[in-house]
């Protein structure tokens, strides 16, 4: 069901259409995941419609069908295995599932109640990236149970809230150093979580100083202020942040290591902060950093998938980071460090490192 073309409409009803929660909907993201980057203004949605793909043949294993194991130590938490996502396009769409076999669903009446009975998750993902399914609340005499997909249009004859999907036993942290060498003109660091809603990063430069010294001045979310997109925010950007994703999926940052020569030329190491914390959802998978970089090209940023891309470059590297679980939930703190990248600029030399307890936090 489209927004009407007159008469007054809310957020709300646009976040409805768009399958997002009712909580704290914000005029930037709806804007954004609309696709519009003009202005924010209501009058841009009078006739909105989303329309969702089909999951045909664009996911291994298939969805319908497929199996759910229970949980170890979790009572009434079952899941998937991974699910990997094979299409050759960025994906961005809410799945909306059930799992076949089960008798009740959890409530949450914080999200203005999910499906009667059915589960919805936002997935924005890449080709190639995996993710899992956690159903709930599922009795102990119920023995199989699977996954079975109920369409993409969200309307009249769901309610337009994203129900939970269960908890899980938080894996161990992997608390390695990821290091790789390669010159690079940017980096397009990209932050990714398989479940959970609404993961808000922070990423600061904290060495050298370059102003980033409150929890105001983060890239991401700061919790206290308006979303900071770019820093500085005067002149040539050196940071720039990809925007708020609400559901699951990823969220990024571009370091212009250009735009960083030009205006600290006698500065040859940057260490760079990376922050989360939970503001919905909390997930309890690992949530990983992986950089991308590139030697000359353009990069442009994609605002339906809350990341960057590259084009024209002569050279490229993807080192996968070490990856961390993220239990901080409180939207007024600095978050929970996931990791810093070192990077030293004369030599390429760059270091992930999640054991950092020097770098200093504001």
């Amino acid at each position: 069901m489209s927004i009407p073309y007159s008469g007054q409409i809310s957020m709300g009803q646009v976040a409805r259409e768009q399958c997002k929660p009712l909580l704290n909907v914000k005029m930037r993201d709806i804007s954004s995941f609309a696709g519009y980057v003009i202005k924010d203004s209501m009058a841009e949605f009078y006739g909105y419609n989303r329309v969702y793909p089909s999951v045909s043949g664009i996911f291994s294993p298939a969805l319908s069908g497929l199996a759910m194991t229970k949980i170890s130590g979790m009572t009434g938490i079952w899941g998937t295995g991974q699910i990997t996502y094979t299409g050759s396009t960025d994906l961005n769409l809410v799945l909306k599932w059930y799992a076949s076999g089960q008798s009740s669903y959890p409530t949450t009446p914080e999200l203005n109640s999910p499906w009667a009975s059915a589960y919805a998750t936002q997935l924005n993902l890449s080709p190639g990236q995996a993710f899992t399914l956690m159903s709930g609340y599922i009795n102990t005499a119920e023995t199989a149970i699977s996954v079975n997909p109920r369409g993409f249009t969200c309307g009249e004859s769901y309610p337009a809230a994203i129900g939970t999907q269960g908890t899980v036993a938080a894996p161990p942290d992997t608390t390695t150093q990821n290091s790789f060498v390669f010159d690079a003109d940017y980096i397009i660091l990209t932050y990714q979580f398989t479940d959970g809603f609404d993961l808000d990063i922070k990423v600061r430069i904290a060495i050298p100083d370059i102003g980033q010294n409150t929890d105001e001045t983060y890239i991401g979310y700061p919790g206290t202020a308006a979303n900071v997109d770019k820093w500085p925010q005067a002149g040539a950007p050196i940071l720039t942040w990809g925007g708020d994703n609400t559901g699951t999926g990823k969220e990024a940052v571009f370091i212009d290591v250009k735009s960083f020569k030009n205006q600290y030329p006698t500065t040859s190491k940057i260490v760079v902060d990376l922050r989360a914390l939970w503001f919905n959802v909390r997930g309890y998978n690992p949530v990983s950093v992986t950089a991308l970089m590139y030697t000359g090209g353009t990069v442009t940023s994609n605002i339906n998938t809350f990341n960057f891309t590259c084009t024209g470059f002569s050279a490229s590297s993807t080192v996968q980071s070490v990856s961390k679980v993220i239990t901080n939930t409180s939207s007024l703190s600095s978050g929970e460090r996931l990791a810093t990248l070192t990077y030293d600029i004369s030599t390429g030399l760059g270091t992930f490192n999640t054991n950092d307890t020097t770098t200093p936090t504001v």
